[in-house]
């Protein structure tokens, strides 16, 4: 399972967009989208948001500051997402399902 956000240029303060990647076994990655050809750095790991189901107001105030001001917070977010569990449940039964 995954999920990206996505910012184009005119929703950021920098010098392109910004698009967020959720993947259930590595977590929250990000990458810059230059101007030229649409195309996208490599993503890079959000390495202070530590958990895979990390809490969404600290996604959120990642996604706010590299949207505003085109760096990453300083600070580390460590908190695991209070339906993680519920979450890893229901991808679990999903499988055992399609199997």
């Amino acid at each position: 399972m995954s999920l990206d956000l996505v910012w184009d240029v005119s929703r950021t303060a920098g010098p392109g967009g910004v698009r967020f990647h959720w993947d259930e076994d590595t977590g929250w990655s990000y990458a810059t989208v230059r101007l030229l050809r649409d195309s996208a750095l490599p993503r890079r790991p959000l390495a202070s948001l530590h958990r895979v189901f990390t809490v969404p107001e600290a996604v959120a105030e990642m996604a706010e500051s590299l949207v505003r001001s085109w760096c990453t917070p300083t600070g580390e977010y460590g908190a695991e997402w209070a339906h993680a569990l519920e979450v890893r449940t229901a991808i679990s039964a999903f499988r055992q399902s399609a199997r």
